[in-house]
């Protein structure tokens, strides 16, 4: 139900955090949900359980019990967090802004996505994101693959185009206004610590002292602790140093 920009920043973010193996598979798996073939394929990636009259949930326990034997992998890891993130999304959606969607209503739908469209630039410069996403040449022999029709690699396309194109224009529904009175704070950078120091360092460039400053640090030694370049950062490093030879 969130937007996949924000589904691979919660990624992106968690792996700051805790460090996983093959970080690219996890981020696939974070995307995963929603590269459904047909949207009439969407109830089953997305694990939707209608149980509960009146209501569905995203149900990541299913997935989870489906899938047990490969729940040590990060693809498999990243698909049950989007599953659970959908449904702290879902909660947030219908109970914080008090905003009811119509599946039904293709007014409705299309305004969300253009107001995801919107935010997607935003969140990429915010965040300094970049696409580091590419289509699994052996996805057909994953046992994920029998969930549903995946088309994966046109969804990567599309998705990679989120951090490049730009579209202009008014919210509708997602607007800093409805946030506020939803009670959302805007974040400062301390609340974002990780991700904060490694865009600034890595991404901008910044100089060390500026970001102690920044961060209220005592000393420059904590980028050690904060900032984590990722293999794309560590190979353009090398690369800048083999050109100055």
């Amino acid at each position: 139900m969130a937007q996949r920009t924000i589904h691979y920043l919660l990624g992106r973010l968690l792996l700051r955090e805790e460090p996983v193996g093959d970080a690219e598979r996890f981020l696939l798996g974070c995307l995963l949900p929603d590269a459904y073939a047909d949207l009439a394929d969407r109830p089953a990636t997305h694990f939707i359980n209608r149980s509960i009259p009146g209501m569905h949930y995203f149900d990541y326990d299913a997935f989870r019990e489906r899938f047990a034997a490969q729940m040590g992998d990060p693809l498999y890891q990243g698909y049950c967090l989007h599953l659970l993130e959908d449904n702290c999304y879902r909660l947030f959606f219908r109970q914080r802004l008090a905003l009811s969607i119509d599946p039904e209503d293709a007014e409705q739908v299309a305004a969300l996505h253009r107001d995801y469209r919107l935010l997607n630039a935003r969140i990429v410069a915010r965040y300094g994101l970049r696409c580091e996403v590419e289509h699994p040449a052996a996805f057909a022999r994953e046992p994920l693959s029998t969930v549903a029709a995946f088309a994966t690699e046109d969804f990567l396309a599309a998705f990679a185009r989120d951090f490049t194109e730009k579209e202009e224009g008014e919210l509708r529904f997602l607007t800093e206004a409805a946030l506020e009175a939803a009670g959302c704070r805007r974040l400062e950078p301390y609340s974002c610590r990780h991700s904060t120091a490694t865009r600034l360092a890595i991404t901008e460039g910044i100089a060390p002292q500026t970001i102690q400053r920044i961060m209220r640090w005592s000393t420059t030694k904590m980028l050690d602790r904060y900032a984590h370049p990722d293999d794309a950062a560590v190979r353009a490093a090398a690369d800048s140093i083999t050109r100055v030879q």
